[in-house]
């Protein structure tokens, strides 16, 4: 049986140590990383804190079926009741003695008194003088109205328009003269128009012309307003 050819050269056997030298080396870096990856963590130190250790007791169950007396605790006797005191016969007359209260004396209700009212002085009596009213002024006198129909005075008629006679107009005008105290005419006015412009104008131009009588109050001529119908008729 033939095999593979040895080289046992020393370089080859060099090499072969080399390689071997570096294998190693590996495995121990190997092994060291390994160890320090799963040794255990370090435990923190913490100076100045300290730390405080909790003990807990346990109590033991009693195994079943047997019972744990409890220790019986002293109850204490209760106290006596006090004794009365004993009294003698005259304490006890004195204790139970009733005293009565002396009955309250009503008193009698007090007489109310009405107030006193005081009555104002009777005013006195005006003087006789004083009281008489003073005399009254004396009535005005009556006022007699003035007057245009007097038969002494004259006065003539009005003149009928021509005009008017043509035309037939008539009708009739009532004027108002105020009228002074020596009897004249002071104004005319025309109250109620006969319904015709001329006819109203020539009654009222005769009244102008007129005399009165003034009117009177007792026996003082005054001036007054006084009222003059005055008729324009066809028929006349």
């Amino acid at each position: 049986m033939q095999g593979f050819p040895v080289d046992r050269s020393p370089a080859t056997r060099s090499q072969l140590a080399v390689l071997v030298g570096v294998l190693l080396s590996a495995g121990l870096h190997a092994g060291a990383l390994v160890w320090w990856l799963s040794r255990p963590a370090p435990v923190p130190l913490v100076l100045g804190v300290e730390q405080t250790v909790t003990v807990d007791l346990l109590t033991l169950a009693p195994p079943a079926g047997e019972q744990v007396q409890q220790p019986a605790m002293a109850v204490p006797p209760p106290p006596e009741p006090p004794q009365p005191e004993s009294l003698r016969p005259d304490e006890m007359a004195e204790q139970h003695k009733v005293v009565k209260k002396p009955p309250k004396k009503v008193q009698p209700p007090k007489p109310v008194t009405k107030p006193q009212v005081e009555q104002a002085p009777a005013a006195p009596a005006p003087a006789a003088s004083a009281a008489a009213p003073s005399a009254a002024p004396p009535a005005p006198a009556p006022v007699t109205a003035a007057r245009y129909d007097a038969a002494y005075l004259n006065n003539p008629a009005p003149g009928y328009p021509p005009l008017s006679r043509r035309l037939g107009e008539q009708g009739k005008v009532l004027l108002r003269v105020q009228v002074s105290a020596d009897g004249k005419p002071l104004a005319v006015e025309v109250k109620k128009s006969s319904g015709f412009a001329r006819l109203d104008e020539a009654a009222s131009k005769a009244a102008a012309e007129w005399r009165f009588v003034p009117a009177r109050q007792g026996e003082t001529a005054v001036a007054s307003w006084v009222e003059v119908p005055i008729q324009f008729s066809l028929q006349e």
